[in-house]
């Protein structure tokens, strides 16, 4: 058995990190991976449950579970995360070996069919009412549809288990009364199409929560998460130092790759609203004509593979990163994709298709203001980010 993990190293890595295999147990539609690590007692379990199955509005339900879930009392010195997922959520414990068994197990006595007592969500901050609306999740609210929801939920749910300690542990699967519920089929909702401009008007806030889609083509999915990368990852990223630096617009903005797009997310004051979305699109406009320069992806290249050496060192973060796949070989599958693309100087000063667009404002925005703006000469505020692409 390979050791799980290895010290950081001291300078930018260039070698392509070896990560473990796990030794893997499978039962019905439960699936356990565990790690060996025998540098200390510390514990990491993580545990998810997903099914593709669920309907319109699951996420609506994460305020309620992350609600039940605060409430159980902690196990000794044990902390614990939740992520909440499209298809399902995953739990991570860490600590003594004891201790994570019991609060695995309390977590477990929660999590049964009957015990969430669905409680509507509550949006507080901006970025709450921006990402709920953009997932379409008031369309769920009632007490009766969260709780059938979540029901439905466990009628046909998988479970695995990621785990690393210095020997393997006894771990059972949680099971749901599944045989009881009923297989009700969700009444289909129409949904508005998500158009190129998107606006969601709360005077309430003083802050507008911006999210631009952009969706390349004509580049693959490494080539996307590497863009992203150069694009939006950290203060010396192209828009960080554009919008942030240079301009002073934001205090922060970022991207993050979403498996189809590039979803760029930041807030602005109302009247620099305009002047952000022609900086973007400036941004966006310079990348699609000469490409990122070798010196961007060549710093790319070497932050990845640091990453990597990163995420190996802490087991918490080993384990998240580990449960983001579906098989034990899909990490080193990832890596090898992401380095072929890397080694293969696609994207260094090569021209790239303009990105299809789409945009989401959420916040003190008038009509008036939406349509048309008196920065922008009487044009629209949504086809600023469009007509400055082109």
């Amino acid at each position: 058995m390979v050791t799980l993990f290895a010290a950081v190293p001291t300078f930018v890595p260039l070698e392509v990190p070896d990560i473990p295999v796990p030794l893997v147990y499978r039962e019905g539609q439960y699936e356990r991976w565990w790690y060996e690590d025998t540098r200390s007692k510390w514990v990491v379990i993580e545990d998810c449950w997903s099914n593709p199955q669920v309907v319109l509005g699951w996420n609506s339900l994460e305020s309620a579970v992350r609600q039940v879930l605060l409430s159980t009392p902690t196990v000794g010195m044990v902390s614990s995360d939740l992520d909440w997922a499209a298809d399902g959520f995953c739990l991570r414990y860490q600590g003594l070996e004891s201790d994570v068994l019991s609060q695995r197990e309390a977590y477990f006595q929660i999590l049964q069919v009957e015990s969430i007592e669905s409680v509507v969500n509550n949006d507080h901050t901006l970025d709450q009412v921006h990402y709920a609306w953009m997932a379409d999740e008031p369309f769920v609210r009632t007490t009766f549809q969260k709780r059938r929801m979540w029901k439905q939920f466990w009628t046909d749910t998988e479970q695995r288990t990621i785990y690393t300690s210095a020997e393997p542990l006894t771990l059972s699967p949680l099971y749901n009364e599944r045989e009881v519920l009923l297989s009700l089929k969700e009444r289909e909702r129409p949904r508005k199409p998500n158009q190129i401009c998107n606006v969601h008007v709360r005077p309430e806030f003083p802050q507008v929560a911006v999210t631009i889609e952009a969706k390349y083509v004509d580049l693959s999915t490494s080539e996307m998460r590497i863009l992203s990368a150069i694009l939006g990852d950290g203060v010396r990223s192209r828009l960080s130092q554009r919008v942030r630096e240079e301009l002073g617009l934001v205090y922060s903005i970022g991207t993050q790759f979403t498996g189809e797009a590039i979803g760029i997310h930041y807030s602005v004051a109302p009247e620099h609203l305009y002047e952000s979305l022609v900086a973007v699109a400036d941004v966006l406009k310079i990348v699609s004509q000469a490409g990122p320069s070798l010196a961007e992806v060549s710093s790319a290249r070497s932050m990845f593979l640091l990453r990597q050496y990163e995420l190996l060192e802490d087991p918490a973060s080993f384990v998240r990163m580990a449960g983001r796949f579906a098989t034990p070989d899909g990490w080193t599958n990832y890596i090898e994709r992401t380095i072929g693309v890397f080694d293969a100087d696609t994207l260094a000063e090569q021209p790239i298709d303009t990105p299809n667009l789409r945009v989401w404002m959420t916040g003190p925005l008038k009509h008036v203001e939406v349509l048309t703006s008196e920065d922008s000469g009487g044009s629209s505020l949504c086809s600023v980010l469009k007509d400055g692409m082109h």
